[in-house]
Order: structure tokens, then C-alpha cells, then sequence
């Protein structure tokens, strides 16, 4: 019986790998992703940093042709819903 243990030790670490435990909330390019789907055709230009306070927040600046945007997402633990993004400024060109 003693061999059955490191073998579902091995199996609940894969598990975890398989679920995501450890991963980051989000990353800059699903983020990015995102917000070019929202904008389509009109992306010019899309960036998004990590926020240094939040490891699942994200600084984004998204240009088009005529405006440029500035949002904050908060990513949700890892699997979960898209990203919720929230516009914080534009400037228009």
C-alpha cells in the first residue's frame, strides 16, 4: 500500500497543473486580445502592462485612428470569465 501514495501525490499535483492552480490571473496579451475584439477593425494600437500593486490588474492604452483610450482591467482567478475592463480616460486627435 506504501507505493499508492507518492503515485497520488503525482496525480493531485498534475491535477493542479491541469487546472491552472499557481497560474496568473489573466495575462497583457489576453487582455490585449480582448480589447481589440471590443474595438475590431478600428485598433490602431494596443498595449497593456501589469498594474505593480495587483498581480489580475492590468494598465492598458488602446489607439484608433482618430482617439486614444486608457483602461484598467481586473482579470478574475485563472478559467473564470474574460477580464472586466473599465475606460479611465480618452483623448481625441
Amino acid at each position: 500500500m506504501r507505493v499508492h501514495a507518492p503515485l497520488a501525490t503525482v496525480v493531485v499535483a498534475l491535477a493542479g497543473a491541469v487546472a491552472g492552480c499557481g497560474e496568473r490571473a489573466g495575462s497583457p496579451d489576453k487582455v490585449e486580445a480582448q480589447l481589440e475584439k471590443e474595438f475590431g477593425a478600428r485598433t490602431r494600437f494596443v498595449e497593456c502592462d501589469q498594474d505593480g500593486t495587483q498581480a489580475a490588474r492590468y494598465r492598458c492604452t488602446l489607439e484608433t485612428s482618430s482617439d486614444r483610450y486608457r483602461y484598467v482591467a481586473t482579470c478574475p482567478s485563472p478559467g473564470v470569465a474574460p477580464c472586466v475592463i473599465r475606460r479611465t480616460g480618452a483623448e481625441f486627435k
